[in-house]
């Protein structure tokens, strides 16, 4: 049996071991910490000659018109070019053209003779011989202007294979700015130019004299997502939500 002054000895050792242990759990650190961190949405806007962007007021600068044919012809080939820069980051762009309208305008002596010899014809719209083919090319130098030194120009649509393009079927119809009509990424802060030109049927007879057709061209472009794929769809919704 272990006397009490011995029992008092071996109390204090281990008191004084376990502290002992105790202080040699001291670590040596240091903490550094990162403050404002922010997560910003991507920005996306889309130039299209000029206009669809702010100006220094940050008003918005109209779009201009961007088809104005005051004298097709039978025969005759008009084509239109249009600038598109897309700000801030790369994207998906498309064309769609809407709100088609045929008007049969002031009725000529030809047109009434040609009417007459031909019943129903006077019920027949201009987009009945006028279709448009549609290629782009990209200032792929970077020197902001499209010459020989840039990429060729990429086709979307020919109107060898788009027949009858101004026919009411055809109202709300999307083109995406790529090969064949297959979306393709387009770069930021660069020059696109876009080439529609528009073609009239060489056999259109008199009955199309003076004759309107007027529609709205819808440019519509898209960040592109996280994955960098190409859409399933690319262009505007056109259907009201409400």
């Amino acid at each position: 049996m272990i006397n009490k002054s011995v029992f008092l000895s071996l109390l204090v050792i281990g008191v004084v071991a376990a502290s002992a242990g105790t202080g040699t759990w001291a670590v040596i650190s240091d903490t550094d910490s990162s403050e404002g961190n922010t997560i910003t949405t991507g920005m996306i806007d889309l130039e299209v000659n000029g206009g669809g962007i702010l100006d220094g007021n940050d008003e918005v600068i109209p779009v201009p018109i961007l088809v104005e044919i005051p004298d097709m012809k039978p025969g005759r080939e008009f084509v239109v070019t249009k600038q598109l820069m897309l700000h801030n980051n790369p994207g998906y762009v498309s064309l769609s053209i809407t709100d088609l309208e045929e008007d049969g305008g002031e009725l000529s002596e030809p047109e009434k003779e040609w009417e007459e010899a031909h019943p129903g014809s006077e019920d027949w719209g201009i987009g009945e011989v006028i279709v448009f083919d549609l290629s782009y090319r990209v200032d792929t130098t970077g020197n902001g202007v499209i010459n020989e030194n840039d990429a060729p120009a990429v086709v979307v649509v020919e109107y060898a294979d788009y027949e009858r393009l101004f026919t009411m079927d055809r109202d709300g119809d999307v083109f995406a700015l790529g090969p064949d009509g297959n979306a393709a990424e387009l770069p930021a802060e660069t020059l696109i130019e876009v080439y529609q030109s528009f073609h009239m049927n060489e056999e259109a007879k008199n009955w199309v004299q003076g004759d309107t057709c007027t529609f709205t061209e819808i440019f519509y472009a898209e960040q592109l997502d996280y994955t960098g794929e190409e859409p399933t769809y690319i262009g505007p919704n056109l259907v009201d939500d409400d």
